[in-house]
């Protein structure tokens, strides 16, 4: 499955990589400014969060996942305890695995 992920991933989004993007957490709200413009989430869609060594997956309701790696981030604590926070608002799991690796 991680090959075809990554193969998938890589052509997709292969003009995203490395761009900026800014994170914005709002009271009701996950704003994210990219390249490719705007987008607002509604965070009462999120159904788990979840924690590895490079990754913050935050899954949603719809079905998908918002990822975002750890190595890009200003602050990482800062968004551990916003996402921690946001997990006890919502009554919603955190999952803290730091040694998950793709099998």
């Amino acid at each position: 499955y991680f090959e075809h992920y990554q193969i998938y991933i890589s052509d997709i989004y292969k003009n995203r990589f490395n761009e900026p993007c800014k994170l914005v957490f709002t009271e009701n709200s996950i704003e994210s400014i990219d390249i490719t413009g705007e987008t607002k989430i509604n965070i009462f869609i999120l159904e788990e969060i979840n924690e590895t060594g490079k990754y913050f997956y935050l899954k949603t309701k719809t079905g998908g996942d918002i990822i975002i790696p750890k190595i890009q981030l200003e602050n990482k604590i800062n968004v551990e305890t916003e996402l921690l926070s946001l997990s006890q608002r919502l009554k919603i799991k955190y999952n803290k695995e730091l040694e998950w690796k793709w099998k």
